[in-house]
């Protein structure tokens, strides 16, 4: 079913920190339905229950059904991203439903029982 989807990147909580001699989690995430439309929020420095509250706009094409959902560590080069987790949503309830608003867990990562959970809205409307 193709639509428009406008997803809110609310919050996330218990990220683990990926610098371990320096100490300081600088989170953002990156989300895209393909890898020629991603989309990102800004990076919040030193802290491992960030807040963005970032809204960010896609057309879903008919077969698109998966959002792809990464979060980084920022290093604060251009190539240097550590990556702290990654899963991806099925997109099937909020085409049924038209909105979704919850706390996902994000998957273990690197021996750590979890990575954290992220807080994010999506609102889908049909074309």
């Amino acid at each position: 079913m193709a639509g428009n989807l406008s997803v809110t990147i609310v919050a996330a909580t218990k990220l683990k920190d990926k610098d371990t001699f320096h100490r300081s989690d600088d989170a953002y995430v990156e989300i895209y339905l393909d890898e020629n439309n991603k989309q990102r929020t800004k990076t919040i420095s030193h802290e491992t229950n960030p807040v963005w509250n970032e809204t960010f706009e896609f057309s879903v094409g008919p077969d698109q059904d998966h959002l792809y959902v990464n979060v980084y560590d920022d290093d604060g080069s251009k190539n240097s991203h550590d990556p702290a987790a990654s899963t991806n949503i099925k997109l099937d309830r909020v085409k049924e439903t038209g909105a979704v608003d919850g706390w996902l867990d994000l998957p273990k990562y690197l021996g750590f029982r979890s990575a954290g959970q992220i807080h994010m809205r999506m609102n889908f409307q049909a074309q």
